[in-house]
């Protein structure tokens, strides 16, 4: 088995897991190398300790991080053991109060067998001895989303309308963002969202998932076997619709969306269209201009879930051409090469070195290609992004979603 050393791993998906629920602490049984990373993306994607005073958490545990304090194992810690230090750090973050703690052993702290018996309280533990260290982060992810559902039971009883958000994490890319615009075009069809698994929720959100009518997948790589297990365990059917980026895409989500719950997408595709007649608008200004998207090229290295909606958007509905696709997920691939041959368009597996007036992708993937001049230009739909302000909503996904990405290939292109 190849190991792809530039993606995120199972850990980080685990960790992370862990990290979007609010009210919840994470512990990292092993050395401050494998949680200075975790800790900092923690902390740059979902912030919530409140305080910028690295200072504040100088402590034995923390390294003046807020996010996944660790037990700092090494030398003869691998010989005696880890097990009165940890009890002091689970001491100390039980007396935080929060809803839930999850423990994780580190790889080290794993091939050594450590046990991760803590003397528990009242608040649930959920504990992973072994994880999946070498799967993609979207797997160690759902392992984490699973063993948290299996000690926080959800209740089953249904309410008419209500759905779960599944496959969206808070490593996703303006995750917030996101959520806000789909639950929006949800409202307006008269369907509320109980809460997004994995993204934010809180310990009442979990106990309450399991009332949803529905679970809507949206990243299958995060969530595929997340709704088999809402399936089994609480009854809860699940549909996996093309995630919603693009015009088409998000109305034929909506639209399916709304048939499996017996609602009328009809207000929410309207304002999609007059959205799309401003486009329109602005796209015939181009073409007075003798600028046209038309022709131009582009490369994508993305999930699966999400390089394959852009791909046909920009395809299809902007004329671009693709010139390089990488995934990683094998089913995903077939599916994008299938789309290809089928429009008899040959591309290269290699973005990095394939030219391309556009790159659609990650921040340092984009920031790579910009500097050895293999692509002009691009826009980031994946974590990490380029580190900007960004004040006003960046959603990846939905209508601004869609209207983001557009902004950012008609300007790349104009300038």
């Amino acid at each position: 088995m190849a190991i792809n050393y530039d993606e995120p791993e199972g850990l980080m998906g685990i960790l992370l897991a862990f990290e979007g629920v609010k009210d919840a602490e994470t512990i990292l049984n092993g050395p401050t190398g494998c949680k200075f990373h975790p800790s900092s993306v923690s902390e740059a994607v979902y912030r919530r300790k409140g305080s910028f005073n690295p200072m504040i958490f100088s402590g034995e545990f923390h390294f003046c991080q807020p996010r996944i304090p660790c037990t700092y194992l090494g030398g003869y810690d691998y010989i005696t053991g880890s097990k009165d230090r940890l009890n002091r750090l689970f001491d100390e973050v039980n007396n935080s109060r929060p809803s839930l703690i999850g423990i994780v052993n580190s790889p080290g702290a794993s091939l050594i067998g450590e046990s991760l018996n803590v003397t528990e309280t009242s608040v649930p533990v959920v504990k992973i001895e072994t994880p999946v260290y070498s799967k993609s982060l979207g797997d160690g992810f759902q392992e984490g989303i699973i063993s948290i559902l299996e000690k926080i039971k959800p209740g089953t009883g249904k309410r008419k309308y209500c759905i779960n958000l599944l496959g969206i994490s808070i490593w996703h890319l303006n995750w917030e963002d996101s959520l806000n615009d789909l639950t929006a075009l949800l409202n307006l069809c008269g369907i509320e969202v109980i809460t997004a698994v994995g993204a934010g929720w809180s310990i009442d959100d979990i106990k309450t998932s399991g009332e949803a009518e529905l679970n809507i997948v949206i990243h299958d790589e995060f969530s595929g076997k997340v709704g088999s297990w809402y399936e089994k365990n609480c009854g809860i059917p699940y549909i996996t619709p093309e995630v919603p980026i693009g015009f088409d895409a998000l109305e034929n989500w909506l639209k399916e969306v709304c048939h499996a719950l017996g609602r009328d997408a009809a207000p929410a595709i309207d304002v999609i269209k007059s959205k799309r007649k401003k486009v329109f608008r602005e796209l015939s200004a181009m073409e007075e201009r003798k600028v046209l998207p038309k022709g131009r090229t582009f490369s994508i290295a993305a999930d699966g879930s999400l390089a394959f909606p852009v791909l046909k958007f920009l395809y299809e509905y902007l004329g671009m051409v693709p010139v390089a696709v990488n995934v990683e997920d094998s089913e995903w691939d077939s599916k994008i090469n299938d789309y290809l041959s089928d429009n008899g368009i040959n591309i290269s597996k290699n973005v990095f070195n394939t030219a391309a007036d556009i790159f659609i992708g990650d921040g340092n993937t984009l920031s790579a290609l910009l500097f050895r001049e293999v692509v002009r230009s691009g826009i980031t739909v994946e974590s990490p992004g380029i580190r900007q302000i960004e004040i006003r909503e960046e959603p990846v996904l939905g209508l601004n979603g869609t209207l983001r990405l557009l902004d950012g290939v008609l300007n790349s292109l104009i300038r």
